[in-house]
């Protein structure tokens, strides 16, 4: 296991040239906690590429993990858990099995979020859960695979587009969606939806319905 925990300690993977791959438990288990305002650099870093199980924990306001891809559980078990204010960054995300954040302040921001797969195609089960003012912002577009989920509880949930035509699981129960096009039908159980930043307005392609109070 590694623990990055002293106050400003740094954890930053890489060669002479540029940041590098970081490999949490390909096989066997490992675990990865940042906290106490650590920081975790590198290029790619992939959790349960193999067949392992990789959790990684990142808690506390000033505690970040910085990498260009994010890679949770492509062919194993691998879990993200944002709490209590910790910051996560990537430009792509993918998971097989991804548990988001949790507690006021925690943060979860990424270029592109592909749940349950790739970009172009399914893989693999994933879980997204938002609660207690998580924040989750996809700057550009969040894909929901067939065997993915996401469950909107609390916190805010902020994406230029959200793909949820693949017959994925969206529950948006509580919470605030603040999202510009939705592909696919979109049930507010109890939630807040705003309209997109970049116009002003929300696009849903199917259906939308509003539960009431």
């Amino acid at each position: 296991d590694i623990t990055v925990a002293v106050p400003g300690s740094q954890l930053l993977v890489s060669d002479e040239y540029d940041f590098v791959q970081l490999n949490l438990a390909d096989y066997g288990t490992a675990t990865m906690t940042v906290e106490n305002r650590g920081a975790v650099q590198a290029g790619t870093i992939r959790l349960a590429s193999g067949e392992g199980v990789a959790t990684l924990n990142v808690r506390g306001a000033g505690s970040t993990v910085v990498s260009d891809q994010l890679d949770l559980g492509n062919m194993g078990f691998g879990t993200l858990h944002i709490a209590e204010g910790g910051y996560v960054q990537n430009q792509v995300a993918r998971a097989g099995r991804f548990a988001g954040a949790d507690q006021p302040g925690s943060r979860l921001s990424v270029d592109q979020l592909y749940l349950g797969g790739q970009n172009t195609f399914a893989g693999g089960m994933a879980r997204l859960d938002i609660r207690d003012a998580g924040h989750v912002e996809v700057a550009e577009q969040l894909v929901v695979w067939d065997d993915a989920t996401v469950q909107l509880d609390d916190g805010q949930l902020a994406a230029a587009s959200i793909d949820h035509d693949h017959g994925g699981e969206f529950y948006f129960d509580a919470g605030r969606l603040q999202v510009g096009t939705f592909a696919g039908e979109l049930l507010n159980a109890g939630g807040t939806l705003a309209p997109g930043p970049a116009a002003g307005i929300t696009t849903v392609s199917r259906h939308y319905f509003q539960l009431p109070d």
